[in-house]
């Protein structure tokens, strides 16, 4: 049972100050995004509906692809109507892209491109999601995840890896995705023909890794 506060108490453990950001993202108790905009990073670009607060003067436009970003300001807050866990991941190096679907992209710096990938091997699968952004270049990205995330690493020369397609969030962009139909996994369960469907990965451009989550999302059409 969670022990009770005083009104004096409840807010010093709680805060959320601020005064000092180390980091331009800084994930605050697994649920919110913390952004902290200054002069060498003046706007970001976020999901819409996401913003439940920020301080300073901060200032909104809409886009396309994301429906709209802040700039200007001191810091916001970013959190998802359902709660769900916000994992951070740092592109750079050898891996500079990202795949993610689009329903589980919460933030990412102005220094990555952004656009629509089609996967033409998943084109047309519903449980897949609406569409799957991909984003390239070095710096964070912020993802949703229903509960806490696992990898799984994707190498030349190891077993294959299959995913459900309703519980993928994102795989790195040096990976072939297309989807799979395992007629004995169904004959075995006793499961419909859309459950026995999975992504099956497989190495393009050396080792990468997929992005998976505890739960298999329905997404809205």
């Amino acid at each position: 049972m969670e022990m009770e506060q005083t009104i004096q108490e409840f807010p010093a453990q709680h805060a959320v100050t601020g005064k000092h950001p180390q980091e331009r993202f800084e994930v605050v108790n697994d649920k919110f995004l913390r952004v902290n905009l200054d002069e060498a990073m003046p706007m970001v670009r976020i999901r819409m509906g996401s913003m439940v607060a920020f301080t300073g003067d901060i200032n909104f436009e809409r886009e396309k692809i994301l429906e709209h970003g802040f700039k200007h300001g001191s810091g916001a807050d970013a959190g998802d109507e359902e709660g769900r866990n916000v994992t951070l991941l740092r592109l750079r190096g050898g891996s500079k892209t990202l795949l993610v679907k689009s329903d589980d992209l919460l933030a990412f710096e102005p220094s990555i491109t952004h656009k629509i990938k089609v996967v033409k091997k998943i084109v047309g699968v519903a449980s897949f999601g609406l569409f799957t952004l991909q984003l390239e270049g070095q710096g964070v990205v912020a993802i949703l995840t229903h509960g806490r995330p696992v990898v799984l690493p994707v190498v030349p020369g190891l077993p294959p890896v299959f995913a459900d397609p309703q519980a993928i969030v994102s795989w790195s962009g040096n990976l072939e995705a297309e989807i799979h139909f395992d007629v004995s996994l169904r004959t075995f369960a006793g499961r419909s023909s859309e459950e026995s469907m999975h992504v099956h990965f497989t190495p393009s451009a050396g080792p990468g890794f997929v992005v998976i989550q505890p739960f298999e999302e329905i997404p809205v059409l």
